[in-house]
């Protein structure tokens, strides 16, 4: 060690130590294609090579008899892009109205079938933990979980479509719907997170007033293992310098208006936890879900947003990008993610968000319409502030 380094005073070294360690994160950075100015920034140039990674995304759908008739058209719409590694259905494939039966849960996942490619399914509270109510039939919403694992998830570690993909589940734990994979250089994880506080509401339509004992321990035993992966999942990202981290999951942590959250106590350690591996990893890390009905792509976690507060967060988490799909009545397309290849040594080459505390959004993301349903003129890669 240099003599001057030694005779210092411990608050000179540790300055310097410091230092270098941020360089060391900013030389990181830009190798990432993460930049490191804090200037906003809402694209650079045009994409000019092919995107490295596609897949699609889509939920909320189908809420109605018609859009049954229809999904098969809109995966027939899906399968003809033919650069998408895979697609991602966020559940809720039924209104929380209509009755749970094991005949529907087959007709659905009948039209699943048809994808081409892996498709990748994470439950919605429509299918299960709504299922007490009494136009959805009054059922024991544990004995629909069990039911719609067996329907969906009969092969674990295998997502479904007609090439599915290889993944790690949790089918030990057995939750074999929560699973993780890895592709081009990002991160990716299917999270069991519902609607109705996370499986937390209490089930009137069969009598109950409060949560049951096996409501909550489902819901304890599901919130420890999906919070386990994110850990896992980040730190293995940082590991291995991915260039984003992208969750899968059903319900709208920060949703306002008809489907306010009733209860943030029932997500509150998930974003604590999502919060605390921000910090520990230098890239973006997405929330890609469904649950509010509206496309929205924003950084909830940002200084200033109201959800500090409500989750009891001490400081912001502005790496943490939020995606909504639309949905049900609301529905009108599918989500197209790209990550743009990367020139050499000049980073990505499209930014769909603006740079904010030095971060940017590496992922594009396209809104494609459903042919089937009247839409708004047509797709377009969507920015946000």
């Amino acid at each position: 060690m240099n003599r001057w380094l030694r005779a210092a005073p411990l608050t000179v070294v540790v300055a310097v130590t410091l230092g270098l360690a941020v360089l060391a994160m900013a030389i990181n950075a830009a190798e990432r294609g993460w930049t490191t100015s804090t200037a906003s920034v809402t694209a650079t140039r045009p994409v000019t090579a092919e995107p490295v990674l596609t897949f699609g995304v889509m939920g909320d759908v189908p809420y109605s008899p018609t859009q049954l008739a229809a999904l098969p058209g809109w995966i027939d719409q899906i399968n003809a892009d033919p650069k998408l590694a895979f697609t991602v259905h966020l559940g809720d494939i039924k209104a929380g109205s209509t009755p749970c039966t094991s005949d529907y849960f087959r007709a659905v996942r009948s039209a699943f079938d048809r994808f081409r490619g892996p498709l990748v399914f994470t439950p919605g509270d429509n299918e299960w933990t709504d299922c007490h109510r009494t136009p959805a039939g009054e059922f024991d919403p544990l004995e629909r979980l069990a039911t719609l694992r067996s329907i969906f998830f009969a092969t674990p570690g295998r997502t479904l479509g007609q090439a599915p993909l290889d993944v790690a589940s949790l089918a030990g734990q057995g939750m074999p719907e929560i699973a993780s994979w890895r592709t081009a250089g990002v991160s990716f994880a299917a999270l069991h997170v519902v609607g109705s506080d996370d499986g937390l509401r209490p089930w009137t339509g069969r009598g109950e007033k409060t949560a049951t004992a096996a409501q909550r321990a489902e819901q304890t035993a599901r919130s420890s293992a999906v919070r386990a992966l994110v850990d896992t999942t980040i730190d293995a990202a940082a590991r291995a310098n991915d260039r984003a981290v992208v969750f899968f999951l059903q319900a709208d942590m920060f949703a306002a208006g008809e489907e306010e959250i009733t209860d943030p106590t029932a997500y509150q350690a998930l974003v604590q936890t999502l919060a605390a591996g921000a910090a520990r990893y230098p890239g973006p890390i997405y929330l890609v879900n469904g649950g509010s009905h509206t496309f929205a792509h924003s950084r909830p976690l940002e200084s200033g947003s109201q959800w500090l507060a409500t989750y009891g967060l001490s400081r912001p988490a502005p790496s943490i990008i939020q995606v909504a799909v639309d949905g049900s009545d609301k529905a009108t397309g599918w989500l197209r993610f790209s990550l743009p290849a990367e020139e050499a040594g000049a980073g990505p080459a499209f930014s769909s968000l603006g740079s904010v505390g030095g971060l940017r959004d590496p992922l594009a993301i396209t809104q494609v319409p459903f042919r089937s349903v009247s839409t708004s003129p047509a797709s377009a890669t969507q920015p946000a502030g």
